[in-house]
């Protein structure tokens, strides 16, 4: 949920760099730093994806509350 809600936030953040890249006078510079927040949050996922598989491997569960030996 937690990766989820970054998500959100990355894409709310890439419609504001592309409205003001057009109704401002900004040129490429909104639509650039769109691409990048688009290259960060496909890494995002790809980081997120590899953490969950190590979770499942070692744990055999995906559910954060099953999973209470990392405390120690």
């Amino acid at each position: 949920m937690v990766l989820m809600g970054i998500e959100l936030i990355l894409n709310s953040a890439n419609i504001n760099f592309v409205a003001f890249a057009r109704y401002g006078n900004f040129g490429y510079q909104g639509q650039l730093m769109a691409l990048f927040v688009i290259i960060l949050a496909a890494a995002e996922a790809a980081i997120a994806l590899a953490i969950v598989l190590n979770i499942y491997k070692n744990f055999s569960t995906v559910n954060v509350d099953e999973i209470d030996t990392l405390k120690d």
